[in-house]
């Protein structure tokens, strides 16, 4: 008999300003992520996510209205950059199915988009959302 753990976090936070955000602990595999969220500034840090013991990082962030997804392992980079700007003060939805060197991304009703990356991701840790203050972006 084999059993799934699936492990499913739904949040519904009005508004996060600047310098708000929630810290989620997780000894799972973070394998989905599904945010949905409008933003006030056309650049910011939206998700933090890292894993020191494997050098793995991951990020999500807006950066002139555009989406960025940026995973480094070791010393390799790997970025994704969606086509469609977000429009201020107006929800979008993200989706992110997370392979093991692999990434999904779609935004929206749009297209899903693909990309194969040079290395494995295997998210677990502390995963930061929320309007981040700039510390993490760096």
């Amino acid at each position: 008999m084999s059993w799934l753990i699936l492990m499913k976090i739904e949040i519904t936070i009005p508004h996060f300003n600047q310098q708000s955000y929630l810290k989620i602990k997780s000894s799972e595999l973070i394998k989905y992520i599904d945010i949905t969220f409008a933003t006030e500034n056309d650049n910011g840090l939206i998700l933090y996510c890292d894993n020191q013991l494997t050098e793995l990082y991951f990020t999500i962030s807006i950066r002139n209205k555009i989406i960025d997804i940026t995973i480094r392992s070791d010393r390799l980079t790997s970025t994704i950059q969606l086509s469609d700007t977000i429009d201020l003060n107006i929800y979008v939805r993200l989706q992110i199915h997370i392979l093991y060197n692999e990434i999904q991304v779609k935004l929206n009703d749009g297209n899903l988009m693909s990309r194969l990356l040079p290395f494995d991701i295997v998210l677990t840790n502390i995963l930061f959302i929320g309007g981040l203050p700039i510390l993490f972006d760096s």
